[in-house]
């Protein structure tokens, strides 16, 4: 019996690490819509940020004119952010950042969306890539800057032998 709760207890664990490795991350950007554009059962929102980044939210199509989102308004948009991975920025592909829309605050207050937009696999590869890309810069970073105190401390040491 020992046994059993023993190993029930285990794979409860198990699935919740699972479940929150599966969690969405989400992201939240503020900034002025500047275009709407209709892609089928899709509305693309553009959002330039105030440090003038271009941030194309995804929401279908409903939920614009529920939301009352109209150009030049001021929003905060929460979702999933799909950075675009180095790779496909240097090919020349018309790949844009991406945010699918989870919750939206138009001034009137934290509005979820109703029928948010699925991730595909795509988009989960995508997004692997763009955080791989980030933990190498970061890594390439520290690297770069132990190896600069590693040089200046053997120049020091250098310089002090008589």
């Amino acid at each position: 019996m020992r046994k059993l709760v023993i190993v029930m207890l285990m794979v409860a664990a198990a699935g919740a690490a699972f479940a929150n490795g599966n969690a969405e991350k989400l992201t939240t950007i503020d900034g002025d819509v500047v275009a709407i554009e209709p892609a089928g059962d899709l509305v693309r929102v553009m959002v330039q940020t105030q440090d003038r980044e271009q941030v194309m939210v995804e929401l279908p199509a409903g939920e614009v004119e529920r939301l009352r989102i109209r150009v030049q308004t001021r929003v905060r948009v929460e979702g999933v952010y799909i950075g675009v991975p180095e790779d496909q920025a240097t090919t020349g592909q018309a790949v844009r950042t991406r945010l699918l829309a989870r919750m939206v605050n138009t001034g009137e207050g934290d509005v979820p969306v109703e029928e948010p937009v699925r991730l595909t696999l795509r988009d989960r590869q995508q997004i692997r890539d763009w955080e791989r890309d980030q933990v190498q810069d970061g890594e390439g970073t520290q690297t770069q800057t132990r190896t600069q105190t590693q040089t200046s401390t053997q120049t020091q040491q250098q310089a002090g032998k008589p």
